[in-house]
Parts: structure tokens; C-alpha cells; sequence
């Protein structure tokens, strides 16, 4: 088993939290973009087809960024078949969620949202052979102003559980918890025949020692340590 080591202290503070941070993302699967947020026939849609009070409530959330096209819809997504008239547009199957992608809301329909909005655009690829692999584990932190942390870590290895050490020191005495998102199977997915088949769960391999707190990520999973 691979093992790490991430020690917190609160004088090593790096900088503070980025607005950024704060973002959200919309994806082009079921409802969330068609109906959702573009609906040219809503009563409170503009000229733009984007319904208004969806806008308001967005504005509201103070979200800084967007990502764009989405999660698991990104895999098949061609950009090119979004620009341009949209009568012209091809009409394509989306492998992701088994849906037809109209291409009505494209880029530049997106770039006007992000104006109405506030926000900014976060543009999602999949092209890893062009701009890197990304790293098997990561990690970061946040501290709240209530002497809450956070710790986030990622495990994108397909097959081994790695063990990951944190050192907490005494700025951060508390309880300690652990929970995350995984399955046996990669593959995994919640469907409507099985909705909780994936879902935020106690991770039980976490152990403390003093100051060392040490969690047990499974292969492709995400866990969040809460300490405080």
C-alpha cells in the first residue's frame, strides 16, 4: 500500500481562500441546461431563452465560477458542434447520459449566461495527451473561521487503496471525521432504478495518534477529513 504524510499548522497559512473557489458547474443532462436554465417559452426567459428567475437565483449564490460543458458529458463533447448558427448545428448522441445533445446552448449562448450571471467561465477537457496526466493524489485544506478543518483528498489510482498520514498538530483539537465517495466497482453509477447506489459514507479506516491522523483512500475515491 502506497502511504503519505501532510502535516497542517496554522503558521504555515499559504494565502487566503480565492473567490474562485466558490464555483459551481452546469452539465448538459436532463433538465439542468434544457428547461432548466435555457427555456425560450418561460415567462421570465429574455430574448436569450435564459429564464431570469434561475438568473436571479444564481446572481444571489455570489458563484464565481462555472464549469462548462460539464462532468461525464465532456467525454464525447465536440465544441466545434456548438458555435455557429443554431439552426446549422448538428444534432449528436451523448454516450454519457444516453440522451440527443441539440446543440442549442453552445458557447456563446454559455458566454452570455456567464455575463447575466456574474460569473466566469471554467472550460472542461479531456485532453490529458496535450496538457499532462493528472496526479494520482491530491490534497488540500481549508480552515473555517470557526477552527474547522477541512481536508480534501483525491485517490485516482484504478486499483490500490492508499494510505494517507495528516499531521494536525494542536491548532486543530477536536474531533476528527472522515467521509467520502467510492464503490467496489469504478463503473458505479446511481440510476433510477438504484438512486443511493453511490453516496457520501463514513470512511471506518481512520485512526489517530496524537497529532497523526491517518485515513485509508480506496481506489478512485473522494474523502473528505473534517477536524474541530
Amino acid at each position: 500500500m502506497a502511504t503519505a504524510h501532510v502535516t497542517l499548522h496554522p503558521a504555515c497559512t499559504i494565502k487566503p481562500v480565492r473567490r474562485e473557489l466558490f464555483g459551481g458547474f452546469v452539465e448538459h443532462l436532463g433538465r439542468h441546461i434544457y428547461d432548466g436554465v435555457h427555456e425560450p417559452t418561460h415567462a421570465t426567459s429574455g430574448p436569450d431563452g435564459f429564464r431570469r428567475d434561475v438568473v436571479d437565483l444564481v446572481k444571489e449564490l455570489g458563484v464565481t465560477t462555472i464549469r462548462f460543458p460539464g462532468g461525464n458529458f465532456v467525454s464525447g463533447h465536440r465544441w466545434e458542434d456548438t458555435v455557429g448558427p443554431v439552426e446549422d448545428r448538428p444534432h449528436s448522441l451523448d454516450l454519457a447520459w444516453h440522451s440527443t445533445e441539440p446543440n442549442r446552448v453552445g458557447m456563446d449562448e454559455f458566454s452570455q449566461l456567464l455575463g447575466l450571471v456574474r460569473s466566469e467561465m471554467m472550460l472542461a477537457t479531456v485532453e490529458t495527451a496535450k496538457h499532462g496526466q493528472a496526479s494520482v493524489i491530491d490534497a488540500a485544506a481549508t480552515r473555517s473561521d470557526k477552527g474547522v478543518t477541512s481536508v480534501f483528498l483525491v485517490n485516482r489510482d484504478l486499483t490500490d487503496t492508499t494510505s494517507i498520514t495528516i499531521d494536525v498538530n494542536s491548532s486543530t483539537a477536536g474531533d476528527v471525521r472522515a467521509h467520502g465517495i467510492w464503490d467496489e466497482d469504478r463503473f458505479a453509477s446511481n440510476t433510477l432504478e438504484q438512486t443511493d447506489r453511490l453516496y457520501l459514507r463514513r470512511n471506518e479506516s481512520l485512526r489517530r495518534d496524537g497529532s497523526l491522523v491517518t485515513v485509508d483512500l480506496p481506489p478512485v475515491s473522494w474523502t473528505r477529513v473534517t477536524v474541530g
